[in-house]
């Protein structure tokens, strides 16, 4: 799907390149080597995305962390270059109707598209230097009387889709989410899942010395996302799936993690407990994109034996299991990451919208179902472009409260 939409927008991006060339290039621009320029980089850019994504598609290395960062700053410049053109094209082609209407020339909506397409590349350009990597705390308080009080105030700091395969090394982006985390002076922290984005090389030692610096009273708990379990190895041969989750749980292990797979653990305070069950991702319909709408066994498993009046954390990489685990009665709190809210949020006033609502029903933020909660985080790296637009990376901080039940 991800290449049917590149190849669509290149062939969208000549069409306006077409429209721009006739329009401002050959009439306000008429110099040669202005037009060499501009017909230089429409090969460059337009032609190139297209390349830079064959590569990908079918190249040798194309599963190594480099080639990754490649193709996503040739996607990023892409963008960057059609979508103010193409802001500038829909507007500007209004002065067409003004012109048959009034019978005069009119030149208004060129100027208005020229300031809204400068202002949609201001906005990208942020998007992918400071908007991707100034990480925000988003605090949320959750109240149940399953809660125990030993547990009231119990503070939960959960990080997701970091994607290291698609960081530089020396990336300060891992460094503040550590610095973000250990902060907020958290009693437990939690990984979501996509921790690496093609396969467990991608956790250098570096990074793993990073990470290892990741502070709390009971320690880091993670699951497994779909990056995570080496859907997106080509070369099997040299490592194969169920080696890299190998691998990748070893290195978890020896940071101190406890990587939950199907399974549960129990964090206890004074006399009370609580439980963290972690559910493995799975790829049920035979596709990546985890548009399931079945339960499989995993949540049976990591959940079943855990008594209903335990307070259950629930943690999946996915959220679209949280219709299953409501009508399973699994959960009282679930996180889950995956979506990224498709690193783009557009906000006027209270309304908050995403392309990812199109697709995800729970999407970003706290949802209420039934008592249950769900959470979804909006993840700190990024896949495919490396842009964020509105949707900064995120690390929440959950804060358990005992309600008291009502005796009326």
């Amino acid at each position: 799907m991800r290449y049917v939409l590149i190849l669509f927008m290149a062939l969208l991006a000549l069409l306006v390149d077409w429209y721009i060339w006739r329009r401002v290039v050959c009439r306000r621009f008429p110099r040669r080597w202005f037009k060499a320029a501009y017909l230089a980089s429409v090969v460059l850019i337009d032609l190139g995305v297209v390349i830079a994504m064959l590569i990908y598609k079918f190249g040798a290395e194309r599963q190594s962390a480099g080639m990754m960062v490649a193709v996503m700053w040739t996607i990023c410049v892409f963008f960057l270059s059609t979508a103010p053109k193409i802001t500038y094209a829909a507007v500007s082609l209004l002065d067409y109707p003004v012109r048959w209407i009034t019978r005069r020339r009119s030149h208004i909506f060129g100027y208005l598209g020229t300031a809204l397409g400068l202002a949609v590349f201001g906005v990208m350009l942020y998007g992918a230097t400071a908007g991707r990597r100034t990480i925000r705390v988003e605090q949320v308080t959750v109240c149940s009387a399953k809660v125990p009080p030993s547990f009231d105030g119990f503070r939960i700091a959960f990080f997701s889709d970091t994607h290291i395969g698609t960081l530089r090394p020396h990336s300060v982006l891992v460094r503040r989410m550590v610095e973000t985390i250990n902060g907020l002076d958290p009693d437990l922290v939690v990984n979501g899942g996509d921790l690496v984005n093609i396969q467990s090389d991608d956790l250098t030692p570096g990074f793993a010395d990073q990470l290892s610096a990741i502070r709390s009273r009971h320690g880091v708990v993670s699951v497994l996302g779909n990056h995570d379990k080496g859907y997106y190895i080509f070369d099997t041969t040299r490592l194969s799936p169920r080696q890299s989750i190998a691998e990748l749980a070893a290195k978890q292990r020896r940071l101190g993690w406890t990587l939950l797979v199907d399974s549960a653990a129990y964090i206890v305070r004074s006399a009370d407990s609580i439980a963290v069950s972690g559910v493995d991702y799975e790829r049920w319909t035979g596709d990546n994109t985890g548009n399931a709408r079945r339960i499989g066994a995993g949540l049976d498993r990591a959940c079943a034996a855990i008594p209903d009046s335990v307070f259950n954390l629930l943690v999946s990489h996915s959220p679209l299991i949280w219709d299953q685990a409501v009508a399973s009665g699994y959960g009282d709190l679930m996180l889950s990451g995956h979506v990224h809210a498709m690193q783009m949020k557009f906000r006027l006033g209270r309304l908050v919208w995403s392309p990812a609502e199109l697709i995800y029903p729970e999407w970003s933020g706290l949802y209420e179902r039934g008592g249950r909660r769900l959470y979804i985080n909006d993840g700190i790296g990024c896949v495919m472009f490396p842009m964020r637009i509105g949707a900064r990376p995120e690390v929440t901080l959950v804060t358990l409260c005992h309600e008291k039940q009502s005796t009326r």
